[in-house]
């Protein structure tokens, strides 16, 4: 499952455009271990609508905190990276 899941997460984009995206996080609260302990994790979703009008999920991340360098450093260029 892990594989499948890394392939998933390194796809490439592959509609022409974007033209709207739909940037959001979520908080699963006692939802990952970490060093043997459970602990809250942020799960950064990035949702699109292609230019042929159908929604497709773009990417999914965990990450320790929602902050403009998350977004800008990690998410976004992998996302450029992948074609998006």
């Amino acid at each position: 499952m892990d594989a499948q899941l890394e392939a998933w997460r390194e796809r490439r984009l592959e509609a022409e455009a974007y033209p709207y995206l739909f940037v959001d996080a979520r908080y699963e609260r006692e939802g990952a271990r970490v060093d043997a302990r459970v602990v809250s994790q942020g799960v950064l979703i990035v949702s699109a609508v292609r230019d042929d009008g159908m929604r497709e999920i773009l990417a999914m991340e965990v990450a320790d905190t929602e902050s403009e360098a998350t977004y800008q450093e990690e998410l976004f260029r992998s996302l450029k990276g992948r074609g998006g």
